[in-house]
């Protein structure tokens, strides 16, 4: 009954806002005929613009009283949800390798329920670099969060960890304690231990569709405790290296697509291909 005096009364104001629309529209038609705006200059240079102006003021209410009170309603509320959500995001740019993890680091303590990291080099496998302190502080807090049990999904793209291994300006110090978390399962799939726990790492298939795996991001994306979503995007222009961190409700979309693309497009990797690029790596740099 309430909706129902709500649609009536709405509809009244509608046909009475269009009503006046229309007497207005033929007293001018009427005072142009009889030629009272022949001395209104801008009406006189511009008498078809004023009246499609009024045509289309017309039909802009007829199409509103066309309209359903309850889909406007929530047509308006859907805006001004888009509206809080784009107010709620914060955006803040990135510059520098080590200057990322450090942001990195910030995120991860910030109480994580899921995590998703998506990297070409895999700190994780390969340990943090010798010239990013940073980073260090980004692998610790890393094996922190999978060891209390927060959901951790990581995908690795084999080739990226070959390139980072042969480049000689790269040095991993912490390569081999970064090992000794590095373990088989019973099915022969890499998995990373830490403590009781151990996660699987999967990797960006090869030739499947549209999946390129040099065009991926290097993203971490997190869903925090109290229900809120952060994520970083890493990139590179020429040398320098940046990133662009963004907190706010959109990143569950993507954190929700990052998901997806985890469970139903990446294959596990094989333990045994991960040794052999190390072993090919030390034969060929002893």
């Amino acid at each position: 009954m309430g909706n129902k005096r709500v649609t009536e009364g709405t509809g009244f104001t509608e046909r009475l806002t269009v009503g006046i629309i229309a007497v207005v529209a033929i007293i001018a038609a009427i005072a142009d005929a009889a030629g009272a705006f022949d001395h209104v200059q801008w009406l006189n240079n511009h008498r078809v613009d004023f009246i499609i102006l009024l045509v289309g003021l017309s039909a802009g209410f007829l199409a509103l009283h066309a309209t359903r009170v309850d889909n406007l309603r929530d047509t308006i509320q859907n805006f001004s949800r888009i509206q809080q959500d784009a107010l709620a995001a914060s955006v803040r740019l990135v510059e520098g390798e080590d200057e990322t993890y450090l942001e990195l680091v910030s995120i991860l303590r910030q109480g994580c329920r899921v995590i998703f990291l998506m990297q070409h080099g895999a700190t994780i496998i390969l340990g943090p670099e010798a010239q990013l302190p940073h980073e260090r502080e980004f692998y610790r807090v890393l094996l922190t969060n999978i060891s209390n049990g927060v959901e951790f999904y990581q995908v690795i793209n084999p080739d990226g960890i070959r390139d980072h291994l042969l480049r000689e300006t790269r040095y991993f110090p912490s390569l081999v304690e970064a090992r000794t978390h590095f373990m088989a399962d019973i099915s022969g799939r890499a998995q990373i231990k830490v403590g009781k726990i151990s996660v699987p790492i999967k990797q960006v298939p090869r030739n499947v569709g549209n999946i390129i795996p040099d065009k991926q991001a290097r993203v971490l994306l997190v869903e925090h405790s109290d229900g809120t979503f952060q994520g970083l995007f890493a990139f590179n222009i020429g040398g320098i290296q940046g990133g662009i961190r963004i907190q706010g409700p959109r990143i569950k979309e993507y954190l929700t697509r990052a998901l997806d693309f985890y469970r139903n497009d990446c294959a596990y990797v094989q333990f045994e291909e991960l040794t052999r690029i190390f072993e090919s790596i030390e034969h060929d740099h002893p």
